[in-house]
């Protein structure tokens, strides 16, 4: 898994690279089905300071940092 980890990462940032995505923040890895024998559901994702446009293969999803310190 982890060398599939690897792959997504770079193909995150060489989109991100390509779209000229300034201020590229921490990646992320979200587990969404754990099955060490079988297929895993895996999202891969980068902090950006602003939002993009997603296409085919990247959902451009939104968080907005709360106001107060309530994260």
């Amino acid at each position: 898994m982890l060398a599939v980890r690897g792959k997504l990462v770079d193909e995150v940032h060489t989109r991100l690279d390509g779209r000229s995505v300034p201020d590229i923040g921490p990646t992320f890895l979200r587990l969404h089905v754990i099955d060490m024998d079988g297929l895993m559901d895996v999202e891969v994702g980068a902090v950006t300071r602003e939002a993009i446009e997603g296409d085919d293969r990247v959902r451009a999803d939104g968080w907005e940092e709360p106001a107060d310190d309530s994260a």
